[in-house]
């Protein structure tokens, strides 16, 4: 994706205390730049099988889902992430045919 002075601009960001928000198919990209990974902290080994399903917000007071639903229906619900600092700002609703087939995480590293 971004040029070596990209990755360095990019990189500036969230080194200087500012957000980062990967969405989705961000933990399939970058595998040669070690920093990204880093600032993931985790990556897909593969993708399970699609289902749409539905997502409940797992923190409200988070500026990406003030104001959004409680329970948002989406073709490609969030994941919770392995970086414990972030955390997850949507988790499957457990009901949901995703998190029955595939359960709560995608494979990853």
């Amino acid at each position: 994706m971004p040029t070596p002075a990209g990755r360095a601009r990019l990189a500036r960001h969230p080194d200087a205390g500012g957000g980062f928000a990967g969405v989705h198919a961000a933990a399939c990209t970058e595998y040669g730049w070690p920093y990204h990974g880093t600032l993931l902290g985790a990556r897909f080994t593969r993708h399970p099988a699609y289902r749409p399903g539905r997502a409940l917000v797992a923190d409200p007071g988070h500026p990406a889902t003030r104001t959004s639903w409680r329970i948002w229906t989406a073709d490609s619900p969030g994941r919770p992430g392995r970086r414990e600092a972030a955390g997850p700002i949507y988790s499957p609703r457990p009901s949901s045919d995703v998190s029955a087939v595939n359960g709560l995480l995608h494979p990853s590293e």
